[in-house]
């Protein structure tokens, strides 16, 4: 308990079986109870929350998020950097056993079990110490699934939620639109809300994409998805604009106005965006954006009540264009330059602390005059042109197909799953091929 924040030892015992409890003791009590508690437990349970505690104290740090609490999307969203850096490194591991012509490790799950363990101990905090710290959800458990050598994923947002994001950036209220605008480029950009957080401004081009005239939104985030500070380098993003519902196009005029008082494309306001009335002049926090994006959906008719609604969280977005950019069979180079993968960085390819700094140094000396994430020279010869033109064509042909989708959906109409609605996408792409 040492090592633990004071903000979690402030809130020790005091969110029993999932509900805040009013603070009948002071702190030393609360912890000296949760210290009997703990020593009841077994070793195993005991390691586990030390790994658990000093792996989110890392990721939260690099990732810029607070420490405490860790709800159902913020703990998703360390859980699966946790998956994929772990599978990352079994791959490496594997390819140095090959080059040395060993044989694969006898116990190696590929690295798809790492995130189960800091799970386990997430879910440990919250029932033995009373921490709100969500490690028993089912969505958090799906996270963890060790599947047959890939990371799982969180879940997608709905299609027909994407098309309600685009209505609502017509709204009268400028809180509403605002927060529906950045809610719709989450999805068309393959972004997460804590990369929106981390872009302060945003560019519009005039460009020709597939013979047709189209406005292209771009910005940069500062920094990109790593599970180290050490390893995040600016992220330069780009969005097709285009309206994949019927009825008025979207509208991004509310979000730039906001973006110009507070450099960030969730900027604070004193309320919820439904109950809102001025801008504070601060971003919104991680939990605050999600919070809007789900209660904004509350504005429409169909989505009052629907259980997907409460289930979005900030990493969500990111699925949308690559999920359809899957079923539509389109290039794995596309798809990688869609959804921003890159080669993993130097820094993870050295064990030894020192060498891992050496690396590092060395590679931001090559990274400062290109463009950072293009390791291989295939990439980075053809990076400053080929690759924008590869994410411009690729994303126009997903949100085409998406609204050709939408358009043939009675209006009002919720898709029955995702996988539905995929499909749909898929068969659009074939009619018209």
């Amino acid at each position: 308990m040492s090592e633990m924040p004071a903000v979690w030892r402030q809130n020790l015992m005091l969110h029993v079986d999932g509900k805040s409890v009013p603070a009948v003791m002071d702190e030393g009590r609360r912890a000296s109870t949760a210290r009997a508690v703990l020593l009841t437990k077994g070793a195993s349970v005991i390691k586990r929350m030390i790994a658990a505690q000093r792996y989110h104290i890392k990721w939260a740090e690099a990732n810029g998020m607070e420490v405490y609490p860790v709800p159902t999307d913020v703990a998703c969203a360390a859980l699966q950097d946790r998956m994929e850096a772990a599978v990352s490194d079994a791959a490496k591991r594997k390819r140095k056993r090959e080059a040395e012509g060993r044989p694969p490790g006898g116990h190696s799950r590929g690295g798809v079990t790492a995130a189960k363990a800091v799970r386990l101990g997430y879910r440990a905090f919250g029932e033995y110490v009373g921490l709100n710290i969500d490690g028993a959800s089912p969505m958090v458990q799906a996270i963890t699934a060790a599947g047959p050598g890939e990371p799982s994923v969180g879940q997608m947002i709905p299609i027909d939620i994407f098309a309600a994001y685009q209505h609502l950036t017509n709204h009268p209220n400028q809180f509403i639109a605002a927060r529906a605008g950045a809610a719709y480029l989450q999805c068309a950009s393959s972004l997460r809300v804590i990369d929106q957080m981390r872009t302060p401004d945003l560019q519009f081009e005039e460009v020709t994409i597939c013979g047709s005239e189209l406005t292209v939104v771009t910005g940069t985030t500062a920094k990109s998805k790593a599970v180290t500070a050490l390893q995040m380098r600016p992220l330069p993003w780009r969005v097709p604009l285009i309206s994949i519902a019927p009825g008025p196009e979207v509208d991004l005029g509310a979000l730039t106005r906001a973006m110009a008082a507070c450099p960030c494309m969730w900027p604070g306001m004193n309320a919820t965006a439904t109950e809102a009335n001025a801008f504070t002049g601060r971003p919104a926090t991680h939990a605050e954006a999600v919070r809007d994006m789900r209660n904004i959906l509350k504005l429409v008719p169909h989505l009052r009540g629907d259980a997907r609604v409460d289930a979005i969280g900030g990493h969500d977005g990111r699925h949308v264009i690559p999920e359809c950019a899957r079923v539509m069979k389109l290039p794995r180079s596309m798809r990688d330059t869609i959804g921003y993968w890159r080669s993993p960085s130097a820094v993870t390819d050295e064990t030894d602390e020192k060498a891992a700094r050496d690396a590092a140094l060395r590679f931001a000396r090559v990274a400062r005059t290109r463009m950072g994430w293009g390791r291989y020279l295939s990439d980075r010869y053809s990076s400053q042109v080929g690759q924008v033109i590869e994410g411009d064509e690729g994303r126009v042909a997903c949100l085409m197909a998406i609204k050709a989708w939408v358009g043939a959906q009675p209006p009002g109409a919720a898709a029955p799953s995702n996988r539905a609605a995929l499909q749909g996408v898929a068969d659009e792409v074939a009619k018209n091929s």
